[in-house]
């Protein structure tokens, strides 16, 4: 099967999934798809070296291109032909690697298809790669202060970035995070990100992993937007300082994860919305809360930038509303306070050796349980700006 022949059979798949958006493209832009290859087995353009993560899709491995001698990551996708699921997630998150570029966004490189036989096609996203994550940071003691303040302006920075893009991630979490040695940030795993244009649209409440959950997601809000990041991004940056979950659920389930939350925060006011949403019975769950709030009391034990305390709290309140928003806090207090000092290409490059999340003795502890969402997504319709652009070959 010749390269073009290969590359619309792969179109033909895609439009059998969303037949509504790409039915109308041409034949002529099939055979532009340059981006997408086809490979006997991915060791012959790749070889692997180590596997850096793992997880519902699949695995990450450390390759080495054997024809450009660079090495990158590659997130190895195996799904059965009849199991659209994961395919459909594989395509949302090339369309959106493909629209996004800036330097804090892990580059897409390319798209590997490889026949496992007739009921099994493999799948492969090749990416730029980085010697870190940021879970495995913390949880190994590699970050100073001044790296701290640089990773936290940073991912601000790319925050702001897709908000005016109008992505939402829906997974924001140190595990998927990515740092290279020359101190930058790299935001990755776009598998559950969604852009929002109407904002009445639904989305599914069953995103975001659930340390790093909004209280209106375990209630079963369907109408949100990128406020569900900015709480996720609040969550991290606590825990960037303090090697610590802020709100860390006993166990894996909505009731237990609300408890950690209004443990701190106390007993929401009656004005409320939460009470409001459809699994708000869940409320009826949590026991004993406070009715104070006591967040600024452990800010203030925890860190001691008062600046930063004060960004951490205005990210993390129980209305979405009222959250500061990702063009707020980069014009904050916190982080004009840091200048360019802190910037990546200013700090000394990092030095020790390469470590994931995949790597930690500790990672039971450390590593919130696995999020059910992308299972959910199929409920989800879709509907992309613009077909996927041509990529640079490699």
């Amino acid at each position: 099967m010749s390269q073009n022949q290969f590359q619309r059979k792969v179109y033909l798949h895609f439009i059998k999934i969303f037949k509504s958006f790409y039915i109308n493209l041409t034949k002529k832009r099939i055979k532009k798809m340059s981006f997408i290859f086809r490979l006997n087995s991915i060791e012959d353009r790749f070889e692997p070296i180590v596997e850096i993560g793992k997880g519902t899709y699949g695995l990450v491995q450390k390759c080495r291109d054997k024809e450009t001698n660079q090495f990158v990551a590659v997130k190895k996708i195996i799904q059965r032909a009849k199991n659209d699921d994961f395919l459909k997630n594989t395509i949302r998150e090339i369309v959106l690697l493909r629209e996004l570029s800036h330097i804090n966004i892990v580059k897409l490189i390319c798209y590997v298809q490889t026949e496992v036989n007739k009921d099994d096609i493999g799948q492969y996203l090749v990416f730029e790669y980085c010697e870190y994550d940021l879970c495995a940071l913390i949880y190994n003691q590699h970050l100073t202060e001044e790296c701290s303040y640089s990773i936290i302006k940073q991912l601000i920075v790319v925050l702001q970035y897709c908000t005016i893009k109008n992505v939402i991630h829906r997974d924001l979490k140190p595990a998927n995070i990515f740092i290279t040695r020359d101190n930058l940030v790299k935001l990755g795993d776009f598998g559950l990100a969604r852009k929002k244009k109407d904002p009445k649209s639904r989305y599914t409440d069953k995103v975001i992993t659930l340390w790093y959950r909004p209280p209106e997601l375990l209630l079963g809000a369907d109408k949100y937007g990128t406020d569900v990041d900015i709480w996720s991004t609040g969550c991290i940056l606590y825990e960037i300082m303090t090697g610590k979950t802020l709100f860390k659920a006993q166990e894996n389930n909505e009731i237990s994860q609300l408890q950690a939350i209004f443990n701190i925060l106390g007993h929401p006011p009656k004005g409320w919305n939460g009470f409001k949403l459809k699994n708000s019975k869940l409320f009826e769950g949590v026991r004993n809360i406070p009715k104070e709030n006591k967040l600024n009391e452990v800010l203030q034990k925890d860190i001691s930038n008062e600046l930063l305390r004060k960004l951490i709290s205005q990210m993390l309140s129980l209305f979405p509303e009222k959250r500061i928003s990702a063009a707020e806090a980069l014009n904050s207090e916190f982080i004009r306070s840091l200048g360019t000092s802190y910037d990546p290409f200013n700090l000394p490059q990092l030095t020790f050796s390469e470590v994931h999340s995949n790597d930690r003795k500790e990672r039971r502890s450390s590593v919130p349980p696995r999020s059910d969402s992308r299972s959910q997504l199929k409920h989800e319709h879709y509907r992309p700006e613009r077909p996927l652009p041509n990529p640079p070959r490699l």
